[in-house]
């Protein structure tokens, strides 16, 4: 006697048939067996009965394993999809390459062009700026103080104060007949002589 209730009508199972899945216990009428099958059902060790709700376990796995199954399938054509286009890839990279190599005098060209460009903007910024400055200045007796001075880094001013102090001594040193003065564009200063007016 096994005091567990049958799965199916849940009256106590006394000789009964047990899952082997989820240890639960049927009664062979239950379960459909005859007194012919039962017999044949007990000499064979190898064969295995399961209740209606593992089955229908089995079943779900089977429908999970059959779209594990597919997803496989398309997934490995997403790979190979993925794999030609990285070879279409790298040829397109290579011909990329074998392009710029073969043009990379021309490329040099641009570049310079570029540069010449930045040159010009730059001079023709200053120029508009002086323009501005020398009109600025016509206006009236009070504006014509006013200097333009480029930004300096702090290195570029010591270097400059440098150059005035030494433009100072030379002047002291040289007496009466010359000026020095710092000249030049922000960074390439030096020191020019002039001779004094009325000299």
């Amino acid at each position: 006697m096994t005091n567990e209730n049958c799965c199916k009508c849940d009256s106590v199972v006394e000789d009964g048939i047990c899952c082997p899945s989820c240890q639960s216990f049927v009664h062979p009428k239950c379960a459909g067996f005859t007194k012919d099958s039962l017999s044949l059902y007990k000499k064979m060790k190898n064969l295995r009965w399961y209740c209606d709700n593992c089955l229908s376990y089995v079943d779900d796995v089977k429908g999970i394993s059959k779209l594990i199954n597919d997803k496989h399938v398309a997934l490995d054509m997403e790979l190979k999809k993925i794999s030609e286009s990285g070879d279409i890839l790298r040829n397109d990279i290579e011909q990329l390459r074998i392009a710029v190599d073969n043009s990379k005098g021309k490329l040099d060209q641009v570049a310079s062009v570029d540069s010449l460009k930045s040159e010009i903007n730059a001079k023709w910024s200053e120029v508009l700026v002086m323009n501005k400055l020398f009109k600025i200045k016509l206006l009236d007796d009070k504006l014509k103080s006013i200097r333009i001075s480029h930004d300096m880094t702090r290195e570029q001013r010591t270097d400059y104060r440098k150059l005035v102090d030494e433009a100072k001594s030379k002047e002291a040193d040289d007496g009466e007949d010359f000026l020095y003065r710092v000249r030049g564009p922000v960074g390439r200063w030096k020191i020019v002589r002039f001779l004094k007016k009325g000299k």
